[in-house]
Order: C-alpha cells, then structure tokens, then sequence
C-alpha cells in the first residue's frame, strides 16, 4: 500500500515535532491502536506485520479510517526473522523510533513450544536491534510483559517494583518461556544500548485490555485467548465460559491481575516518544485502581451485561502465577498520572458489550 500525503520530517504538527516511527506488530491488538493514534498524531508511520489479527475486510476499514487524518501508513507485510528483508526496509527508510510490539505471547502456548518463543522473540528482536544499528535508528520502545515477575517467595507482596527483577525478590527464570523470551529481549537490548549506539524505553506491561471504540478498534475474539472479551462473547451468545483453575493462592482461588486499558497503554507510548530519560524499565499498570481476580471479573460482567454466563471450571494453566499486579509509581512519577484516562474495570468491560 503507498503511502498518502506525508507531512515533511522534522515538521510541526499541533507543537509536536514529527517523526518517522516503524511499528513491529502493527495490524495485531496494541500496535493498531498505536498506528491510529500516531497517524492521528500527523507522524509518519511505517507498519510491519506477517500475521494480522483482522481479517481482509477488517483490514480494508482499518485502513480507511487513516484517509480521514490525512495521510496513511506504510503496511509492510515480512516477517522479523528475514534479516535480508529488514535490511531492505531500513535501507530506504530514515526512522526515528522503533515500537516493537510484534511477538508471541500465549503463556501456556509457550510451555509447549518453547523453541517458537526463543525465534519469534528473542532472535526477532536481534535482527530489529541489527538493523537499527547498521542504519542509524536511535531509539526503540521495546513492549515487555509482567510475566519477567516470578516472586522466590510466593507470599511476596505485590504490587512489583521495576527493580524485583534483579533486587533478588524475583528469581533470575520465570515459570514459563514466554516471560524469559521477553527478559531475555530486556537484556539484549540493554546490552545493544550499552554501546551508545542506541536508546530504549521498556514497557512491562500488565493485563491489557479494552478497545478504542472512538476509532472502531477493538479485539479479535477468535485470534485472541485474553479473558475479558471472550468471557463476554461467550455470555452473549450462551456458550460456556471456562475458569481455568480455582486452587491459586488468592482470595478465591482464581488467578489474580492488574487490568490496563489499551487507550492508557498507547497514552503512555505517546509521553515517550521524546523521553525524559533514557534507558528506563517501566511498569504500565493501573496504579491500584484494577486488580481483580477471575471471578471478580465474571460477576462485573455478569452485571454490567444483566446475564448470567455460563461459568465452568477448567484445569489450571501451565506456567500461571498466582498473582501479578503493578506498581507504577515510577512511570507516574517521572510523567504524571493524565495518561490514566480509560482506568476502571466498567469502562474496560463496556468496550465488549
């Protein structure tokens, strides 16, 4: 797809310097919300992605939506791990930032298939740090998880700090491959930056959810295992809807997580894009306001919806912590609280109903 009517690098858009920005993962869940707002934005995007979460006519009206901003993106269909093909797309681009949100993250997927997590992942991720070095990009905004989290001791009280990955209040490996890819990315890039020969930004971030409704975006529910769109598909059409395990270390035995609307997620990308400091780990969390276990989360929707869901109980996930919730006091600190706009668990399961 080419490219429309392009502001010039270096202009000013509304008091924002414009940027050319390559976004990895840019037709999947966070990256699409990231590539509207930033064309909104009047910077010039470059997308790459080889698995798109919509399908063709999903993609035609998300493509649509940038005739009205003014300009569209670059959509670049390849694959990370063809280093050739990388080269290429950089070797005819100048790009200022990379956000990097391509990647694999099913956590019981990756107990399975560990091999597929280390080469989408951490070998990706090489081939993307190769070429900005080789062709001058300078920074890269890099999205974590919070599972790098794996308390040594389990009665360890959460919220996490940044540093518990290397304080020793967190073991040095992780309960499942996903969460050591991600760690494993965190270093790599952190060595890469060490250099000098590039910046970075780390978001880990917590449970990820909601929908830019303003914009038509939302999520895939049949591409995605995330708990609370298909929890509320599976409600409105009267399918059963399973809990998977009952014997975590909560206050009801389901798992419990720290809920941050994507709007939020893509605020905070938004107040980074000319840092106030360089080479910082972030937790993106909801600061308290979110932390909900599973059948917490079931009786809201229930209530929100006036249904009742047919509720099951399953078998336990591999690879699950008991618990993960944020402290975010760190990113607020250094950048205010106002990126916070979407923050309550209502507004986040209203974007599915």
């Amino acid at each position: 797809m080419v490219r429309g009517s392009i502001p010039p690098r270096g202009a000013i858009y509304k008091e924002r310097c414009i940027m050319n920005i390559l976004i990895t993962g840019g037709l999947g869940y966070i990256g699409s919300h990231a590539a509207v707002e930033f064309t909104k934005q009047g910077h010039n995007i470059t997308i790459i992605d080889n698995s798109p979460t919509y399908s063709a006519d999903e993609l035609y009206k998300f493509w649509t939506k940038f005739v009205d901003y003014g300009h569209t993106p670059t959509i670049i269909s390849a694959n990370l791990m063809n280093i050739d093909r990388l080269k290429n797309i950089f070797s005819v681009n100048k790009f200022d930032c990379v956000m990097h949100f391509a990647g694999n993250i099913e956590v019981g997927e990756s107990v399975k298939n560990p091999l597929k997590y280390y080469s989408n992942n951490v070998h990706a991720t090489e081939n993307l740090l190769l070429c900005m070095c080789l062709y001058n990009c300078p920074y890269i905004i890099f999205s974590s998880t919070a599972a790098v989290y794996n308390p040594v001791n389990k009665d360890h009280i959460v919220p996490f700090q940044e540093e518990d990955t290397e304080n020793g209040i967190c073991k040095s490996y992780i309960t499942n491959p996903y969460g050591n890819s991600k760690l494993a990315c965190e270093n790599l890039i952190r060595d890469v930056a060490n250099t000098g020969k590039i910046n970075y930004t780390i978001f880990r971030y917590f449970n990820v959810a909601g929908a830019n409704r303003a914009d038509g975006l939302t999520e895939n529910h049949q591409s995605c295992s995330h708990l609370i769109p298909n929890l509320v598909n599976n409600i409105k059409n009267d399918k059963p809807f399973f809990i998977n395990g009952i014997d975590y270390n909560t206050v009801d035995g389901t798992c419990s997580r720290d809920y941050i609307h994507v709007n939020d997620i893509v605020n905070a990308h938004s107040l980074v894009l000319t840092p106030k400091k360089k080479n910082e780990i972030y937790n993106l969390g909801s600061i308290g306001n979110n932390y909900y276990t599973v059948k917490q989360v079931v009786y809201l929707a229930e209530i929100l919806m006036n249904k009742k869901g047919n509720i099951c109980i399953g078998q336990r996930r591999e690879g699950d912590p008991d618990i993960l919730c944020a402290s975010a006091s760190k990113f607020c600190a250094d950048y205010g609280t106002d990126w916070l706009k979407n923050n309550t668990m209502t507004d986040i399961i209203s974007d599915y109903i």
